[in-house]
């Protein structure tokens, strides 16, 4: 049955993230989509799908739009790193980084995307390779057609600024956004990028739920690349955060 997302207050959903995915080398692209069982933290208000422009070689204003490649490779270097380095590469306190919940920190600025209000949340591993390891970013919307909307204007991004996707064929949970389906409950679609980053962009509606607070969810999870060509990468041998 479809799981029905709601919105609980913030300590909920980072217990919830972190039992979900809590070590970044024990998740894969498909595990990510296939088993997240996260929800967007409270106080997520209505937002609108409005698409943004995307055109290649545009600036995006900070706090706005997907992560460009300099965030990426910012990030990219920060994979593993020690919390001081991640903190002051971020401009956050450490104080800030020590607020962790089973491995996460919400960020306090939220980021625009496709005309919805997101919640970026820092992901870090407490088993070994410890430390940074992923972003997740997320939006509840309680309408479910502009939630669809909204994921598709996200898609349409991802593809004018990363290019056509590269999601793994095996996978059929869920429907493709690619494919443009239509009354989709659930769809998704994975990107490679930079050097060591893969990225998830799912959706999850709550439609038909009885409670009046159900949101749908769309997430766009930046992680560690865990696979290559189909095969494990051990995060530790590669000393991400060393770069």
């Amino acid at each position: 049955m479809l799981k029905r997302w709601k919105l609980p207050l913030l300590l909920a959903l980072l217990l919830t993230l972190a039992a979900c995915g809590g070590g970044g080398q024990e998740l894969s692209s498909a595990d990510s989509h296939a088993s997240s069982e996260a929800s967007a933290p409270a106080g997520g208000e209505e937002v609108s799908a409005g698409t943004e422009e995307a055109a290649e070689g545009e600036p995006v204003p900070d706090g706005e739009g997907l992560l460009t490649e300099e965030e990426i490779a910012l990030y990219e270097s920060l994979y593993f790193a020690e919390d001081k380095k991640t903190a002051e590469a971020l401009g956050l306190t450490e104080e800030k980084l020590n607020q962790k919940v089973m491995g996460m920190v919400l960020l306090d600025d939220k980021r625009k995307i496709a005309g919805a209000e997101c919640w970026v949340t820092l992901l870090f591993s407490e088993t070994e390779p410890k430390g940074l390891y992923g972003v997740l970013i997320q939006a509840g919307i309680p309408d479910t057609e502009q939630a669809r909307e909204t994921v598709m204007a996200m898609y349409e991004q991802a593809v004018a600024l990363y290019g056509e996707p590269n999601t793994f064929e095996g996978y059929v949970d869920s429907a493709r956004l690619s494919q443009r389906p239509e009354g989709f409950q659930s769809a998704y679609e994975t990107w490679s990028l930079g050097e060591k980053t893969d990225l998830t962009l799912t959706y999850r509606s709550a439609e038909g739920s009885e409670d009046s607070d159900d949101m749908d969810l769309i997430e766009l999870t930046y992680q560690v690349r865990i696979l290559q060509d189909g095969q494990p990468i051990d995060p530790a041998a590669s000393e991400p955060g060393e770069d």
